[in-house]
């Protein structure tokens, strides 16, 4: 284990993964989830809009505190009217926060959205989750791949077939457009992961 890290959430009631006590991906939890982690946060990356992954209330108080939040231009509005000034970064560039460097790249959601690529004492981390497909992204020898995984390719589409048969909704079918299945993030840790690594597997 290279560094702590805290999965305080995962899934469509909320996400919040903390990596070395001091840096949150995603506010998507409640204030009381997060209370007893506050004192040593610094910055929060966040990556889209959806409440599961944006708690508006939970980020204004991290706001009050003094907490830093680091986004894409898509989010800079929406934190603006909150009264937050985020540091707002452009995709694939890297930036240097002093204890930890940073770079969003594009995912592919229903709503814009970004993952991270993040430095923290030398060691990589990876972190994706609500995307379609990884396609064209690359992620070699990083020490922790945090990979949503959201549903199995083999029984998803039989699910959906019997849902619709019997008049349900088939979530499913959503899944399929907007998240990524086991069997991609198993091929993307394949094709990228080298010597020591740690799977964080959320959603």
């Amino acid at each position: 284990l290279w560094m702590k890290y805290r999965i305080l959430d995962s899934g469509s009631k909320g996400n919040a993964v903390i990596y070395d006590d001091r840096f949150m991906v995603d506010c998507g939890v409640s204030l009381s989830k997060l209370k007893p982690y506050i004192d040593h946060l610094e910055y929060v990356f966040l990556t889209h809009r959806h409440n599961d992954h944006f708690n508006v209330s939970t980020i204004g108080t991290l706001n009050s505190k003094g907490i830093k939040f680091v986004c894409c231009k898509w989010l800079k509005e929406s934190l603006n009217r909150m009264g937050v000034e985020p540091y707002v970064v452009d995709t694939n560039k890297w930036y240097d926060f002093g204890i930890i460097k940073a770079s969003a790249f594009k995912l592919y959601h229903d709503v814009e959205n970004c993952g991270w690529r993040l430095i923290i004492n030398d060691k990589k981390v990876f972190h994706a989750t609500d995307t379609s497909t990884l396609e064209g992204i690359k992620a070699i020898d990083y020490h922790i791949y945090a990979l949503e995984a959201n549903y199995d390719e083999q029984i998803i589409d039989e699910i959906v077939e019997s849902q619709m048969t019997n008049g349900e909704y088939a979530h499913g079918i959503r899944s399929k457009k907007t998240h990524l299945s086991i069997q991609q993030a198993e091929q993307f840790i394949k094709e990228n992961a080298r010597n020591d690594y740690q799977v964080l597997r959320l959603h």
